[in-house]
Order: structure tokens, then C-alpha cells, then sequence
């Protein structure tokens, strides 16, 4: 076992914070190697990571600051970073046409050895993904924002506004066509009532056979069914007249002409030019690489039926279970005791260190835990602003389902970052903040589309703010104040 005191002689620094469990997370940690970066010629590694059953997630300081001088020492950025959107996109384009045709395997006959083979090649495909989210999301997204925004400060008062203008989504991501879709089938739902879903069995059927998977954000989870679906109508309901948002499809076209026109009319070099329209490119395929695991972790779930009957265990188990572990369950015909899976079940740490993987669980986690307070008032918390606007509004903190079922229309969504599942919270708050994300994350493009004035990248917004303070989001400047 790595030693909890190496451990925290590590210059950690907070990066996310996500709900997870052992089974998504071990996919990250083993697809942080640098047998995974250099498939897309990258000669780099992240060797240092935690991840704690709380959701944190922590990189080490040294690395983070690797990563942005490996970019930077190429000796063409444009190139680089078009090679690499390039190259990633060519795989995830075939390795969504190799899912397609594992939602028609037949699992129920697999033996051990089988499921084992199956296993190592779907877990080789998720890892491969992995790579791709470290780079653009946490590295590159940074290096090419603080280049253009330099730029344009020697023409424009806003160059923050600017950038945020000229790097949008070049297409629409069937994240978004859900939600369009939600929205009609809750609009026939609020009109059925009792008969809704004798009426409308063939619209329900479309959009389960469409869009179900979509609700799979872990390895382990449960597929949505007619009976999960009236929820989240009714959650879209609650809040579909609360703003006068276009059509997803109207708002990314307008927004993404509107830069091909502001990028024409502005003066940037070729390389410049080269590398906003590679992260225009690279702001639709982060949530279409997400999406991805998500069809990766639905077209497996008949495999977690077959390998929890051949295991003699319950399939929700198996969030418990790293994906590195699982091929010798297979070989040995055991999976973990249960005296194991309760202790991860009461608490968990993964730690990542100088490339060796290990799993401290129940009080042995604890040894692990990074300690420290944010010394920060809320004056001193800043963010970059991904859609401009002021507003006031009470501050409600959600990291998990549990926490949204108390959100109130009018309320300031403070989040790690804003999750698929959020759309409705999105359309339903005043405005947003989070800890995590860029001017291509997923919570930017959401709250463009909406038009919801929001800040992301503040690091410690989870932590500074708490429920219920009445403060003012100014997503002009990118700060908060508390309300007089």
C-alpha cells in the first residue's frame, strides 16, 4: 500500500469535484498513463491523483504546471493542437460506430473467460478516452485562452467578452437535442395528464430508444424506464416558462455565425485563426467524448447482468470494483469479500502516485484525506465570465440530486460544474457558478444557450459560498459580492 505520508508531501491542488464510485473513477486513473497519451503522441503522464469517495478530485500542483510548458515548447501550437482534436476525433467516430454494435451482443451465454476478453478491450477503448478530457479541458482550453485574450487586449476593452464570443460550439451535441426533446414530450405529458402515457406510447417509446442512455453517467447504473421518466418531465415542467430561450438548435447556429463574423472582421495572425477554430471544433467534442462513455457504460449493461450471475454477486457491486481488478475476478471466478465492498462502501480514497494504483477503504481512507480551509471571502472569489449579465439571487449549492430536490426557481446554482442531469436546474436559476470548467466546458455552453449570466473556474465557489446567501453575481467582471 503507498504510504499516507508520501502522499501528503504532495503539492495538491483541488480540480474537480463530480459525483462518483471506484467503477468510473479507476477508468481515469488508469487512462492518465502514458501508454494512453501516446496514442495521440503525447509524451506525458499524470503520475499523482486522488480521488475521494466525497467527490474530490486532486492533481499534483507540479504536473499541472508540466502540462502547460509541454504545450507551450511545441514548436507549432496551431498544428499540435489541431493533430491532436484530429486524431482523438478519428477515434471516438469509430469507436462509436464499434458501440453501436455492442448494444446487439448477446451476454447471456458468456463464460469467465469470455467476459474477460470482452472486458479488457471495452476497458482499453473508455481509457483511451481519457487523455483527451486532461488535455483540452484542464491544459489547452488555458494555454489558448490566456494567448487570444492577450491579443485582443491591445484592441478591445473586453477582450474576456471576445474570446467568449469567438470560441463556441460548431455543432449540436444530442446532449442538447435531448433536452429539446424532454421539453415537447413534458408539454404532451402537462396535457394528457392520467392518459399520458396511453396516448403518447409511441412518443415515450422514441425518446426511451433515442435518448435512455444518455442517463448513464456511471458503469453501474440504472436505465431510465417509463416509471424514472414522469420525474424528470415533471422537473422540466416546474421550470419550462421560466425563460424565453431560443431553440438549441437556433442559438448555436446564431452564436457560431456571429464568430465566423467577428473572426473575419478582427485582426489575428493565421495561427491565431488556426487555433480558435480548432477549440471551436474542440467546444462540441468535449461533450460528445462524454457522451460517448455514457453509450459505452449503457451498450455494458448486459454485461454486468451476466458477470454478477456468474460472480454470485448483486450488480450494484460492482461500483465498488476498479476496472483493473475486474480481469482477475474473471480469471479467479471471486470478486472482492464483502467484508471489502462494505468498507468501500462506508468510505474510499484512489490514490495515483509516481504511477502505481492503489485503493484505501473504510477508516484506512481517511489517512489520505488532504487537509486545509479556504482563506477567502466571498469578495475575493473570482471566475471567468462565460455569459455576461448581473444578477441578484439566494445561493444554493448542489452536488447531487438530493441537493437539487430543494431548489427553488429564482436561486444562483453553485456547483462544482453543472452535470447532464442539471438542465432543468439551469433553465430554472437566476444565474450560475462553478467550481470547475472553461469558456468549452459543458456549463458554458449550457448557459449560452439559456442565457443565464455564469462564471465558472472559481475553484472554491462550493466552498466560500454557502445556502441561502443572498449575494449578486456580476458575470461582466467575474465576481460576487453579498447583497447589501
Amino acid at each position: 500500500m503507498i504510504s499516507s505520508s508520501v502522499i501528503r508531501k504532495v503539492p495538491w491542488v483541488k480540480e474537480k469535484e463530480r459525483a462518483l464510485d471506484i467503477a468510473i473513477q479507476s477508468f481515469y486513473m488508469i487512462g492518465q498513463g502514458l501508454s494512453y497519451f501516446k496514442k495521440f503522441d503525447v509524451d506525458f503522464e499524470i503520475k499523482n491523483h486522488l480521488a475521494f469517495s466525497s467527490g474530490k478530485l486532486y492533481y499534483d500542483q507540479r504536473e499541472i504546471r508540466a502540462a502547460k510548458e509541454y504545450l507551450l515548447n511545441q514548436k507549432d501550437l496551431a498544428q499540435w493542437a489541431s493533430e491532436f482534436t484530429n486524431t482523438f476525433l478519428s477515434f471516438a467516430e469509430k469507436y462509436h460506430k464499434t458501440l453501436r454494435k455492442n448494444g446487439s451482443v448477446d451476454f447471456s451465454s458468456f463464460s469467465l473467460s469470455e467476459l474477460d476478453q470482452w472486458y479488457q478491450s471495452h476497458s482499453d477503448a473508455v481509457c483511451t478516452l481519457v487523455p483527451y478530457s486532461f488535455i483540452v479541458s484542464m491544459i489547452l482550453e488555458s494555454v489558448v485562452h490566456d494567448r487570444i485574450v492577450r491579443h485582443l487586449q491591445n484592441s478591445s476593452t473586453e477582450p474576456e467578452s471576445l474570446y467568449r464570443s469567438l470560441v463556441v460550439p460548431r455543432k449540436v451535441t444530442t446532449t442538447n437535442l435531448e433536452y429539446r426533446e424532454r421539453l415537447k414530450l413534458a408539454t404532451l405529458y402537462e396535457k394528457s395528464g392520467a392518459d399520458f402515457f396511453e396516448k403518447e406510447a409511441q412518443s415515450i417509446d422514441a425518446y426511451l430508444e433515442e435518448f435512455s442512455w444518455l442517463y448513464y453517467y456511471k458503469p453501474v447504473d440504472t436505465i431510465l424506464d417509463r416509471e424514472a421518466l414522469v420525474p424528470a418531465l415533471q422537473k422540466t415542467l416546474a421550470t419550462k416558462n421560466q425563460s424565453k430561450e431560443p431553440s438549441v438548435h437556433d442559438a448555436t447556429e446564431d452564436s457560431y455565425t456571429k464568430a465566423a463574423i467577428l473572426l473575419t472582421d478582427l485582426d489575428f495572425s493565421p495561427t491565431d485563426r488556426s487555433l480558435i477554430g480548432t477549440m471551436q471544433e474542440n467546444a462540441w467534442i468535449r461533450t460528445f467524448r462524454r457522451e460517448l462513455m455514457s453509450y459505452a457504460f449503457y451498450t455494458s449493461r448486459n454485461f454486468y447482468e451476466r458477470a454478477s450471475e456468474l460472480l454470485n454477486v448483486q450488480r450494484d457491486d460492482f461500483r465498488y470494483a476498479a476496472c483493473w481488478e475486474i480481469p482477475g475476478m474473471f480469471q479467479s471466478g471471486s470478486f472482492l469479500s464483502e467484508e471489502e465492498v462494505a468498507r468501500r462502501k462506508q468510505d474510499f480514497t484512489i490514490v495515483r502516485y509516481e504511477g502505481e494504483l492503489a485503493i484505501a477503504s473504510g477508516k484506512d481512507a481517511e489517512g489520505y484525506v488532504v487537509h486545509g480551509t479556504v482563506s477567502m471571502t466571498v469578495e475575493e472569489l473570482r471566475g471567468n465570465p462565460v455569459f455576461p449579465g448581473k444578477v441578484p439571487g439566494r445561493v444554493k449549492i448542489v452536488r447531487n440530486q438530493a441537493d437539487a430536490s430543494v431548489f427553488q426557481t429564482g436561486d444562483i446554482l453553485v456547483t462544482p460544474t453543472v452535470a447532464v442531469w442539471m438542465t432543468s436546474l439551469v433553465q430554472a436559476c437566476s444565474g450560475i457558478i462553478t467550481d470547475e470548467g472553461g469558456v468549452l466546458s459543458h456549463t458554458a455552453v449550457v448557459a449560452r444557450e439559456f442565457r443565464k449570466p455564469c462564471i465558472v473556474g472559481t475553484h472554491y465557489a462550493t466552498e466560500v459560498l454557502q445556502d441561502g446567501m443572498k449575494i449578486l453575481l456580476d458575470a461582466d467582471t467575474g465576481s460576487v459580492s453579498l447583497e447589501a
